[in-house]
């Protein structure tokens, strides 16, 4: 799936799997994308049943944008956090405040 970003409009690309009611947020580190979370995300999904979102920091993976953009970077996590309620909710995987 694709966000936007609210602050600049860049698109960052992001991975909901799992079919859990509880949310887990993973924040990639340096230079870090979906395909690598998978590793971290795929126990927490399968074992524990949690729902989880990640993100393509920007520039790296199918997202836009530089990479050496840091102060941005530091607000796309507040996005990511933003799409990844936004989409359980689509899901109907939490009740819609």
């Amino acid at each position: 799936m694709f966000f936007k970003t609210d602050n600049d409009g860049t698109v960052l690309h992001g991975r909901m799997a799992g079919c859990g009611s509880d949310l887990v947020i993973y924040a990639p580190g340096a230079r870090g994308n979906t395909v690598d979370a998978e590793k971290y995300c795929e126990p927490l999904e399968d074992k524990y049943g949690f729902s989880t979102f990640t993100y393509d920091l920007r520039g790296i993976g199918k997202s836009k944008g530089s990479q050496f953009d840091l102060e941005n970077q530091l607000h796309d996590i507040q996005y990511a956090i933003d799409a990844g309620i936004r989409k359980m909710k689509e899901e109907a995987k939490v009740p819609i405040v």
